[in-house]
């Protein structure tokens, strides 16, 4: 719902304990579940300014997954680059 409300296009998860992640994930339907694209962990009761500063890493990592995958394939093997996810 989320998602589709504020147009995402990912979805990062943030959840303390891996089983409590798991069972928040059961919920989301298939193709919800393929557009998390990461995971952090932050206090339940944390202010908006430390959910943003625990979230930066997995965000960053998506945004740089995106941006390899704009770059053409071929360039990314003659540049050595590989391709991210």
């Amino acid at each position: 719902m989320v998602l589709s409300q504020f147009e995402g296009r990912y979805l990062l998860v943030s959840a303390q304990h891996p089983a409590l992640r798991t069972a928040f994930m059961e919920q989301f339907s298939k193709a919800a579940r393929q557009r998390v694209c990461g995971a952090f962990s932050v206090e339940a009761h944390a202010r908006p300014a430390e959910v943003a500063t625990a979230a930066e890493p997995a965000q960053r990592a998506v945004e740089e997954r995106e941006e390899v995958a704009t770059i053409p394939t071929d360039h990314r093997r003659r540049s050595g680059q590989r391709r991210l996810g």
